[in-house]
């Protein structure tokens, strides 16, 4: 009892070409593909309208579609963009504000030696101011005492 397949592989490979002559044979055909085409065109309108079901149906119980959420996405994404630029200005403020902090400190420094130096100045001014006043004064008396 020798059968003509003796090899599975080999058996397989004329089972699947035998299959698939048969599946061409079957769609090979005008009447097969209108009436795939026919059922694809049903199959289409009837997801089209559970589309339109579903969307009526989350507007009623207020349940944002994917179109909603796409846009609430954008919306966070632009939203983001303007919290970096705001941190990046915020940054680049506190950068300006710390220099100008330090250059204020330098000058209350300056000022400070400059006041001090000012007031040394005056109190010079003023003591050398008394004693020429103190000395035109002794000049003077001694005119007058010379004159009597």
């Amino acid at each position: 009892m020798e059968t003509k397949y003796q090899d599975p592989v080999t058996l397989y490979k004329e089972f699947e070409r035998e299959c698939n002559k048969k599946i061409h044979t079957i769609t090979n055909s005008l009447d097969f593909t209108e009436a795939l085409g026919s059922a694809m065109e049903r199959h289409l309108n009837h997801v089209e309208t559970q589309q339109k079901i579903i969307k009526k149906w989350l507007t009623v119980f207020d349940i944002p579609n994917k179109d909603d959420i796409a846009a609430l996405a954008l919306r966070k994404i632009d939203c983001e963009e303007k919290i970096d630029n705001l941190e990046e200005t915020i940054y680049i403020l506190q950068m300006d504000l710390k220099k100008n902090n330090f250059e204020l400190k330098k000058l209350t420094n300056c000022l400070k030696e400059n006041l001090e130096f000012l007031e040394d100045e005056v109190k010079n001014v003023k003591v050398n101011k008394m004693k020429t006043l103190e000395m035109e004064l002794e000049e003077l008396k001694k005119l007058f005492t010379n004159k009597n």
